[in-house]
């Protein structure tokens, strides 16, 4: 009898668990490094189209979340799988429109947000704050782990 109710409750136990924590700074780094396609310690908006034009597969204009999945596991050799899991969750917020996909609309959206001083560079201080703060507003703090 206690086996069957030991049974009965691990996957309680399991999703009440609290995600590990992550050094999120060093995730921030490397999407950064993925991001500044000629490593100029800033990421252009032509940069982008760079990134969205090499994961587009089926070149219709939209990353639909397969896109999305095959792009972030073309860039994690070698990364921690909790990064990797973190950036498969954050799909939905790069949708800015909620049409189901990431297209140019959407990301000229995120740019504007991230080039905190609107001089049309995103540097990795204005990066780290942007996506910290999307993180967070997406209840991802939770995997937060203070350096």
């Amino acid at each position: 009898m206690q086996i069957v109710a030991l049974i009965l409750l691990l996957p309680a136990l399991a999703l009440s668990q609290t995600p590990e924590p992550i050094d999120i700074n060093d995730l921030l780094t490397t999407v950064f490094q993925i991001l500044d396609d000629n490593s100029d310690n800033h990421i252009a908006r032509h940069e982008i189209d760079i990134f969205f034009q090499q994961h587009d597969e089926n070149f219709d204009g939209l990353i639909e979340k397969n896109e999305f999945i095959d792009a972030v596991n073309a860039h994690s050799t070698g990364t921690n799988p909790a990064h990797v899991q973190l950036i498969y969750n954050i799909y939905p917020f790069l949708d800015i429109d909620s049409d189901n996909f990431v297209d140019h609309h959407d990301l000229d959206q995120l740019y504007l947000r991230a080039d905190a001083d609107k001089n049309g560079q995103v540097t990795l201080p204005e990066f780290e704050v942007f996506l910290t703060q999307l993180l967070f507003a997406h209840g991802f703090d939770k995997y937060y782990e203070e350096n």
